[in-house]
């Protein structure tokens, strides 16, 4: 999996890659 973040800090974890 890995950690992607995407404007304003938010964080979005994705499973599976």
């Amino acid at each position: 999996n890995y950690e992607a973040y995407f404007g304003h800090g938010t964080k979005l974890t994705v499973l599976g890659k």
